[in-house]
């Protein structure tokens, strides 16, 4: 468990239909949120065809957002080895702010920034993985999310995918997934599922 996490709840349960929850960190100014195969009971192997992610009243110490890295060979990838793309629909404006990168360090997530020095703002979303099993085809994420922005009037709707393009994540299993914020720390409660379809 990663510095400022405590395990919530361990082990299995049932979910809805054919979705088990397998662990939820619930998170206390943790640097980083991470599952790791095989490491304080979380599975993320071909036991299951997907797995989500559900971030429920996540707080960012700083004006930052949710992002995610993926785990290959043993180590979290920082490199410019991501492709993502991110829509947001915000409160304050009449467009969808859109953006996209076939180089950047991280997937994105909440791309519209949020503000702890607002009492009650948070972030909450949902992240589907996909092909972590796969040794043929490239590991994916989407993500979507809801979040207040830097004032009340200014709520979000993000939408963000991408994926970890490099040979070794191709031909290889992923076998983790990390949450951290662009800048700060994160609070709140991350529960990772196991999803058969």
């Amino acid at each position: 468990v990663p510095s400022g996490a405590t395990i919530a709840n361990s082990g299995t349960a049932t979910g809805f239909g054919t979705t088990t929850l397998i662990k939820t960190i619930d998170a206390s100014t943790a640097s980083t949120v991470e599952f790791i195969d095989g490491t304080s009971g979380v599975t993320l192997d071909s036991t299951f065809d997907t797995y989500l992610v559900r971030g429920s009243g996540i707080i960012v110490s700083a004006v930052a957002g949710v992002v995610i890295r993926l785990r290959d060979s043993g180590s979290f990838i920082s490199s410019s080895d991501y492709d993502t793309v991110s829509y947001v629909a915000r409160g304050t404006q009449t467009s969808i702010d859109q953006s996209g990168s076939t180089g950047s360090t991280y997937i994105r997530g909440n791309w519209q920034r949020y503000s702890t020095t607002t009492a009650g703002f948070s972030i909450n979303f949902e992240a589907r993985l996909y092909n972590f099993s796969s040794t043929s085809l490239f590991k994916q994420v989407y993500y979507s999310g809801c979040n207040t922005g830097n004032d009340a009037d200014d709520y979000s709707l993000s939408h963000a995918a991408g994926l970890l393009e490099t040979e070794s994540s191709r031909t290889a299993a992923c076998d983790g997934i990390q949450f951290l914020s662009t800048s700060g720390t994160l609070t709140g409660k991350f529960s990772l599922y196991g999803v058969k379809t």
